[in-house]
C-alpha cells in the first residue's frame, strides 16, 4: 500500500527567505521504493519573488512534482522535480537533506540544458493516514500534468530509472 504525505515548502528570492510561509504545500503518494508522484500548489513562484494569486498565475498556480525520498535520521531526505504545464516555466529541481538543512537547494532549468542552482529550500513532510480518496484525488491532480509539455515526460521517465543507492558513512 502506498503512503500519502502533506508537502509544504519554503525558498529563498533573491539570496533572502520569503517570510510569509509556506510557499508551496500540497500531497504526495510513496510508492514501496520510495519514489512518488503528486502535486503542489504555488503560494509564491520561485524566481519572481511575487505573491502567485488567482489573476497573476492562474496557469502557474499547480504544478505536479515527481521524485524520491528516503528515511534520513528523523526525518526524510527527497529528490524531486516541479513540473509545469506553462510552455515559458522552467521545471525546478529540489533536493532536500534533512541531515544537513544548509545544503538544500532549489534549481532551474536551463534552456541551454541542466539545472541551475538558484537558492536554498526547505521542504516539510506530515503523514497522512491512509485514505483511498486521498489516494486517488493525487493521482487525479497528477494526471492533469501534460506529459507533452517541455521536457515534463523526460522527467518522470528518468525519477522512474532512479535506482537506491547505500549509502556509505565514513567513520574514524
Amino acid at each position: 500500500m502506498s503512503t500519502l504525505f502533506s508537502i509544504s515548502g519554503d525558498f529563498t528570492n533573491d539570496g533572502g527567505w520569503i517570510e510569509i510561509g509556506p510557499m508551496f504545500n500540497g500531497k504526495i503518494l510513496v510508492d514501496e521504493v520510495g519514489k512518488f508522484c503528486g502535486y503542489c500548489e504555488q503560494h509564491y513562484t520561485e524566481g519572481d519573488g511575487g505573491r502567485c494569486d488567482e489573476d497573476a498565475c492562474e496557469a502557474v498556480k499547480m504544478r505536479g512534482i515527481v521524485g524520491a525520498v528516503a528515511k534520513e535520521g528523523d526525518g526524510y531526505s527527497l529528490l524531486f522535480y516541479k513540473l509545469s504545464n506553462a510552455p515559458w516555466q522552467a521545471p525546478l529541481l529540489y533536493e532536500i537533506h534533512d541531515a544537513s538543512p544548509t545544503n538544500c537547494i532549489w534549481s532551474a532549468k536551463d534552456p541551454g540544458g541542466g539545472f541551475i542552482p538558484r537558492g536554498n529550500a526547505r521542504v516539510s513532510l506530515e503523514e497522512l493516514p491512509y485514505s483511498k480518496e486521498i489516494e486517488d484525488g493525487i493521482k487525479a491532480k497528477f494526471g492533469e500534468v501534460d506529459l507533452e509539455n517541455d521536457c515534463n515526460k523526460a522527467l518522470v521517465q528518468e525519477v522512474g530509472s532512479w535506482r537506491k543507492e547505500p549509502l556509505v558513512l565514513w567513520m574514524k
